[in-house]
């Protein structure tokens, strides 16, 4: 049998189709293969999936001013009467799945934070008992820090005036097939600051833009001025601004931390005990005063700090933080 050109292209045809398709046929079964054991893993997980958990967000207000802050407390909760468990639940998951649109005065959506991809290498599950409910607050502008206006300096950003709309829609990304845990929605109005609030918004604008002075130590230029308008401005609408901003930046470039930190921290919290970041104050209070005080005297010291201030976050992180205060090292920093 002599085979042409034209017979000899025709089979090469042939078996390239025939390659295809069993190449086709081979996804097809793995990735039923990786569904099936997906979900087989994630059941033995769980009792009956996302439907025995809801999610409820809330503000503390509906209006605020271009850079206040704006929290979201987020509460989820085993709704059944069974041992349950959700995958990698933290503020981190909790800020990817936030949904966050500007519906007046045009309709967009802005596009949150991104975890890394350890996120999605190491599944770490969160085991909930009967009835209980956990609560996370998320700070939206580093939920959407990206995508917010900002000056070059460095972790300052706001949102523009108009009103918002948000909820979160919790995922499993460890099964495709799982719907979400969807939230209420709530509506948040940004506008304008007027009188001695724009001022200071100006203030923290221009602080924030100021170069790091690589001639004095530790960058030292931008805290002391974040540290100066707290001073002069402890009860502004943006103290928590700039006394978080000055604490973030103490802890990246080393800058000393002394006992006037301490006072600091005292001072904000009297004019605000129910501040989100009063948790990491405390925090890095003990730390420095574990250089000259023993364990017993911080604990007497803070017990009278949380006395004054009962059912306020200041107590409860006073609790939380007493409660590991043989964890908490010495902070070292020169």
């Amino acid at each position: 049998m002599v085979i042409t050109k034209f017979t000899f292209l025709n089979i090469m045809k042939i078996k390239y189709i025939k390659l295809i398709f069993s190449f086709t046929i081979i996804s097809i079964i793995i990735i039923i293969s990786i569904i099936f054991i997906n979900n087989k893993i994630i059941s033995n997980y769980k009792n009956s999936g996302f439907y025995n958990f809801s999610i409820n967000i809330t503000l503390d207000k509906e209006n605020f001013v271009q850079g206040e802050n704006v929290w979201v407390t987020v509460k989820v909760k085993n709704i059944s009467n069974k041992i349950d468990s959700l995958p990698h639940l933290d503020d981190i998951s909790l800020a990817e799945y936030m949904s966050l649109h500007k519906i007046n005065p045009y309709n967009t959506e802005l596009f949150n934070y991104r975890g890394g991809m350890d996120t999605y290498i190491k599944v770490n599950y969160v085991t909930f008992q009967p009835n209980e409910e956990r609560i996370f607050d998320l700070n939206l502008q580093w939920c959407y820090g990206d995508t917010l206006p900002k000056n070059a300096k460095p972790y300052f950003e706001y949102f523009t005036i108009g009103t918002y709309e948000i909820w979160e829609a919790f995922r499993d990304f460890t099964n495709i097939t799982a719907k979400p845990i969807l939230s209420n929605k709530l509506t948040f109005n940004i506008s304008r600051p007027t009188g001695s609030e724009y001022e200071d918004f100006k203030k923290l604008i221009r602080i924030n833009g100021i170069p790091d002075d690589k001639s004095k130590p530790h960058f030292k230029t931008r805290i002391d001025a974040y540290i100066d308008f707290f001073r002069r401005n402890p009860k502004s609408i943006y103290a928590e601004n700039f006394i978080s901003h000055s604490a973030t930046e103490r802890s990246i470039t080393k800058y000393k931390y002394d006992e006037s930190y301490i006072s600091d921290a005292l001072t904000f919290i009297n004019n605000f005990p129910n501040s989100r970041i009063i948790n990491g104050l405390i925090y890095s209070s003990i730390s420095i005063q574990k250089n000259y005080k023993n364990n017993d005297e911080i604990k007497e010291f803070w017990k009278n700090i949380g006395k004054q201030f009962p059912d306020t976050r200041t107590s409860i992180a006073v609790d939380e933080n007493l409660n590991k205060i043989d964890d908490i090292k010495k902070n070292k920093n020169d």
